[in-house]
């Protein structure tokens, strides 16, 4: 393997090496200058690059013939049935990355989409014609004609605002559900995304890990705080009344062109429309993660993490206020221009610290500068 590692490959290619701007017409240039000479410098031997988002198939048919470039990305056993919940990006994404696995190891994991009677899911699941991937719903899991091996939930993502009872109601409504299916299913392993937001609202410079209590106190803002951490107890609670192993990913905000957050998923389409962002100063510091490090994050700790552990997820150097936030889409995008102001936007969460999940060996591959130019593009 060459010094040059290629970390993330998603129409635009990243490189830990990159050292030009954080701008996409740069990246590309770099990208291509630096494909090809891994390709023709005989001197290389090969790079690695995690396969986590489908959009890597853009890139795929050019590298698959050149044999220099190897995928790696942690994933279960061979033969195994993995159940993905939820119809978002993260889950659409998942369930790519595990099928590019049958594909490049030949490794026989089925596939399914398990989604409510009535949830609404992304329709690029409708377009996949292959024999390793169904879509399920819960009226028809007698139609399985297999017990399930691992079940990965990814629908308790949360907006960036949680108002009102019924959203606890749907929730919680929700997690029963899944542990029903759980059991029918026969399911020994689960892993739930959660959010970093259990945490409530923290003190200014304030780094959180998942040995702190979580927040208790009732006041309007904690709602959803509370609402995370009633889920999370719900489904460690089912693990051991039925028997089945727990897992959770505490997950920082997600950058993706459809991120689950209001204020990413906002700030990105003004900045790639050329709009002024306007933001909040003094506000506190959150942790973000690109949607390629917690795809990578989730699988690592379904393969290696522990029974009933929670693990806090973000990418690194990735803890930045809204203003830093904004700014950062303001250099990657040229006709972007910040507002900041006392009445500009912001974003709830907190700064966490993810130690314990780097201890067991995860690597964050993708920095928010990055996966704002990747997102963006």
């Amino acid at each position: 393997i060459s010094g040059f590692v290629p970390e993330q490959i998603c129409d635009v290619v990243r490189f830990t090496q990159y050292g030009g701007e954080r701008n996409i017409a740069h990246y590309c240039g770099y990208a291509s200058d630096f494909v090809s000479q891994v390709i023709n410098d005989s001197n290389i031997s090969g790079a690695v690059f995690p396969k986590s988002c489908d959009s890597c198939r853009i890139i795929d048919s050019y590298l698959e013939n050149s044999e220099k470039f190897r995928f790696q990305i942690a994933v279960p056993a061979s033969g195994k049935s993995v159940f993905i919940a939820g119809g978002g990006e993260l889950a659409f994404s998942l369930v790519s990355s595990l099928r590019m696995v049958n594909l490049k190891k030949q490794a026989d994991i089925a596939v399914f989409l398990l989604v409510e009677d009535n949830e609404s899911y992304d329709r690029r699941f409708d377009y996949i014609d292959s024999s390793d991937f169904s879509i399920v719903k819960y009226s028809s899991l007698n139609a399985v004609n297999k017990c399930g091996d691992i079940l990965i939930e990814t629908g308790f993502l949360l907006s960036d605002r949680v108002e009102g009872v019924d959203v606890f109601k749907n929730h919680i409504n929700r997690a029963n559900n899944i542990i029903s299916a759980v059991n029918a299913l026969k399911i020994k392993e689960t892993v739930l995304v959660s959010d970093a937001s259990i945490y409530g609202t923290l003190g200014k410079d304030f780094v959180i890990s998942e040995k702190e209590k979580t927040h208790s106190a009732f006041n309007s803002d904690s709602l959803k705080a509370m609402l995370i951490q009633s889920v999370e107890n719900l489904y460690f609670s089912a693990s051991h009344m039925y028997d089945f192993s727990i897992k959770a990913v505490r997950s920082g905000k997600i950058i993706s062109a459809n991120s689950s957050s209001d204020f990413v998923r906002n700030m990105l389409e003004s900045a790639v429309h050329g709009k002024s962002l306007n933001v909040k100063n003094r506000s506190p510091k959150v942790s973000y993660i690109s949607i390629n490090d917690l795809i990578s994050a989730v699988l690592f700790v379904l393969c290696n993490g522990e029974n009933n552990q929670v693990y806090n997820a973000c990418s690194d150097t990735s803890t930045v206020n809204s203003a830093e936030f904004s700014l950062t889409l303001s250099d990657a995008f040229d006709e972007c221009e910040v507002n900041i102001t006392s009445a500009g936007d912001s974003t709830d969460g907190c700064a966490i610290d993810c130690t314990r999940l780097k201890k067991l060996g995860w690597l964050s591959m993708v920095n928010y500068k990055d996966a704002l130019i990747i997102s963006g593009h």
